[in-house]
C-alpha cells in the first residue's frame, strides 16, 4: 500500500489557481491534494493520479474537512513535470470534477417524461441536482477523450501520451487522405503547422515564428526573417521585436 502525505502549500496554492482561472463552476467545492510514493509510471506510462471523493481515511493526514482529494505521485510532481505541466495535471482532475444536472422532461398525458437523443442518451438541463440536505451533487467522471480534449485546449499536448495520441491522428488523417485541422495562431492568425503545435502558452497557441518573438525564454533559438517581419509588422530595435499592432498601441518584447 503505497504511503500518503498532505501535499505542502505550494501545491495547494497552485490548485487555487487552476480552479479560479478555468474552474469557476467549482467555487463551493472544497479539494484537497495529497501526495503519494506510489510508481511515477504504470506499464510504462505516467502515473497521472487519481481523484476521490474525501473519506475518513484522508483526516488522518489532512486537517479539515473537504469535498474530494487528489492524490498525485510525489516524484511525478517534483522531478518528471515542469511548469505549466504541473498546473495541467491539477486541472485534468479539476475537469473530472462534474455536476450532476436534471433530465429535460416533457409530461404527456399527465406523465412525466425524461427526453433522450437519438442514440438513446438523456437530455440534461443546466439545473444541477440537490442531495437530501439541499447540497448540489457533484460526480467523478473517468480520465476520457471528453476531459482530454478540454484539458488539451488549455494546455495542449503536455505529456507523452497526448503527443503519441496527436501523431496517431494526425497519420490517420494523411492515411484516409484528409487534412487535420490546424489551430491558429493566437497572434498573426496564420495556421499553425503540426510541427509548431506545441508552442503553446495557457490556452494561447503561437505559430513557431511568433513563439519565439514572443517568449524567447522558452523558444528554441529562431531569428525570423526580414521579409516576415515585413510581413507581420514587426520591427527590431535597439535590441528589441516590436509588433506595431496600430495607432499608439504596440507590443514590444526584449529579446
Amino acid at each position: 500500500m503505497a504511503l500518503v502525505w498532505a501535499a505542502p502549500l505550494v501545491v495547494m496554492d497552485k490548485l487555487q489557481e487552476v480552479k479560479e482561472k478555468y474552474h469557476g463552476n467549482l467555487d463551493g467545492v472544497s479539494i484537497v491534494v495529497e501526495l503519494s510514493d506510489s510508481q511515477p509510471f504504470k506499464n510504462n506510462r505516467l502515473n497521472l493520479g487519481n481523484v476521490r471523493r474525501f473519506s475518513a481515511a484522508n483526516k488522518i493526514w489532512q486537517k479539515g474537512d473537504f469535498d474530494f482529494c487528489i492524490t498525485i505521485v510525489g516524484e511525478v510532481w517534483q522531478e518528471i513535470l515542469k511548469g505549466d505541466q504541473c498546473d495541467a495535471l491539477l486541472d485534468l482532475h479539476l475537469t473530472r470534477i462534474e455536476p450532476v444536472c436534471e433530465p429535460q422532461v416533457v409530461i404527456e398525458n399527465k406523465k412525466r417524461i425524461i427526453c433522450k437523443d437519438d442514440f438513446g442518451r438523456i437530455i440534461l438541463t443546466e439545473e444541477q441536482k440537490l442531495d437530501k440536505n439541499g447540497d448540489p451533487r457533484w460526480r467523478i467522471v473517468p480520465i476520457d477523450l471528453g476531459v482530454l480534449s478540454q484539458n488539451v485546449r488549455r494546455y495542449g499536448f503536455w505529456f507523452d501520451d497526448l503527443v503519441e495520441f496527436r501523431s496517431i491522428i494526425t497519420e490517420a488523417s494523411e492515411a484516409l487522405g484528409e487534412e487535420p485541422e490546424l489551430e491558429i495562431c493566437g497572434y498573426c492568425g496564420e495556421p499553425v503547422g503540426s510541427d509548431a503545435i506545441d508552442n503553446r502558452v495557457e490556452n494561447e497557441v503561437y505559430c513557431r515564428k511568433c513563439f519565439n518573438i514572443q517568449h524567447p525564454d522558452l523558444a528554441v533559438s529562431q531569428k525570423p526573417s526580414e521579409k516576415w517581419l515585413k510581413e507581420h509588422n514587426v520591427r527590431f530595435d535597439n535590441g528589441r521585436y516590436i509588433f506595431e499592432l496600430g495607432i499608439n498601441n504596440e507590443s514590444t518584447i526584449t529579446n
